[in-house]
């Protein structure tokens, strides 16, 4: 893909998680209103630290100086409540300067299109979760809750059946493509 066709992957997330997240004031945003679900803000700065950490530093090193603060494999969410999290304005900063600096990198990034695609879905993945947040701690009838539309009914008929994909910008609970027998 071309950089522009990778900013507008970037940038697609982005808005979902801008419009989710716009409306809510500091004290929605950094509670934690489950121990199943971390507080909106760690969300936040996580998608900004995981972004860092696989387009700016090649999947190695520190992100932004904030050791495994927002690493998911060294703090588990029911704990995420209690660390020393950025407020949300520092937050909402890491993560818009952390876009800032992959954008300008795009052009040499655009041989590697699978780590961006990686980096958004990660987003949107993000946006799902901070949405079932938001509908545990009763925070419905936000206009920026994510619209789902179905069509009607699929069938599927008895025998074998593939489920799954192997397309490369699959998410990872579609992998691997698989036939099972119904």
């Amino acid at each position: 893909m071309s950089p522009t066709e990778l900013e507008a992957v970037l940038e697609h997330a982005r808005r979902r998680t801008e419009a989710l997240l716009e409306p809510l004031d500091d004290e929605q945003l950094t509670r934690q209103v489950s121990p199943l679900q971390s507080p909106l803000v760690w969300d936040l700065a996580h998608i900004g630290y995981f972004e860092e950490l696989w387009l700016l530093r090649n999947g190695n090193g520190d992100s932004g100086g904030l050791g495994d603060l927002y690493d998911s494999f060294a703090h588990e969410r029911a704990e995420r409540g209690t660390l020393p999290i950025l407020p949300p304005a520092k937050a909402r900063a890491y993560v818009t300067k952390v876009r800032e600096e992959v954008l300008e990198r795009l052009p040499e990034l655009a041989h590697d299109d699978f780590l961006v695609g990686m980096v958004a879905q990660h987003e949107l993945q993000h946006v799902e979760t901070m949405s079932q947040t938001l509908a545990l701690a009763g925070v419905a009838g936000t206009d920026a809750l994510p619209e789902v539309q179905a069509g009607g009914d699929v069938l599927v008929p008895g025998g074998p059946f593939t489920l799954g994909s192997d397309e490369p910008w699959a998410y990872d609970n579609e992998r691997p493509e698989h036939v099972v027998d119904l």
